[in-house]
C-alpha cells in the first residue's frame, strides 16, 4: 500500500510518502518527509535493514510521477537525471534507499503519451501510458525487471491496464453493502 502527498502548486517535491510491504514472512514500512533534505524512516522484519532513520538528498522521486502526471505532465523531468526509485520496488528488491541514474523520456503511441524511465544499474524500466488530454488519466503501466541475477536472470514484465472506471463518492462506500461495486469494476 502507498500513500504519496504531492503539492499542487508547484512547491517542488511530494511532501510525504509512505509505503508498506505485507510479504509472506513479514512486513516493512518506509516514510518520506520532505524537510530540509528527505527525512526517511524505515522500519523491516529483517534483522538488517531494521529501524533505520536517515536523510538524503533531495531529488526526483519516481513516487511522485504519478501525481505530477496527473496534474500537469509537462513538467515531468526528461534526459539522464538521478531519481529515487519507487519505495515498493526498493523493498521488495531489497536495494539501498538511494538515488540511481535514470533515463527519462517522453514519446506517443496511439492516442496515448508514454512516460519512459530506464535504470541502467537497476535494469529496470517503467513505461507509464496516459492520456494526453487533461485529465491525464492513468491507462496503464508496464514494469521491466530481472528475476534472478547473473547469466540466468530472465527479464520479467508486469503490466497493468485499467478495465474499468467508476466517478463516484468512493470515500463513502466501505460497508458491506458496497461490495458490489468490486465486482461493477471487474475486481
Amino acid at each position: 500500500m502507498e500513500s504519496s502527498f504531492y503539492p499542487l502548486h508547484k512547491e517542488g517535491h511530494a511532501t510525504k510518502i509512505s509505503s508498506s510491504i505485507q510479504e509472506w514472512c513479514g512486513q516493512q514500512f518506509i516514510q518520506l518527509n520532505n524537510r530540509t533534505n528527505f527525512e526517511i524512516q524505515l522500519n523491516s522484519y529483517f534483522e538488517n535493514p531494521a529501524d533505520k532513520h536517515f536523510n538524503i538528498p533531495k531529488t526526483f522521486l519516481e513516487n511522485e510521477i504519478w501525481n505530477l502526471i496527473r496534474l500537469n505532465p509537462e513538467e515531468l523531468p526528461i534526459g539522464a537525471l538521478e531519481m529515487i526509485p519507487s519505495f515498493e520496488y526498493l523493498q521488495l528488491d531489497h536495494r539501498e534507499t538511494k538515488s540511481y541514474k535514470v533515463n527519462a523520456k517522453r514519446s506517443k503511441q496511439d492516442s496515448l503519451e508514454i512516460y519512459t524511465l530506464q535504470y541502467p544499474k537497476l535494469n529496470r524500466t517503467l513505461k507509464i501510458f496516459f492520456k494526453e488530454e487533461f485529465p491525464f488519466e492513468i491507462e496503464k503501466w508496464e514494469e521491466i525487471t530481472p528475476s534472478g541475477s547473473g547469466v540466468n536472470a530472465k527479464m520479467l514484465t508486469t503490466k497493468a491496464i485499467k478495465n474499468k472506471r467508476l466517478k463516484i463518492d468512493y470515500w463513502n462506500k466501505n460497508s458491506k453493502n458496497d461490495v458490489s461495486l468490486r465486482e461493477k469494476l471487474g475486481l
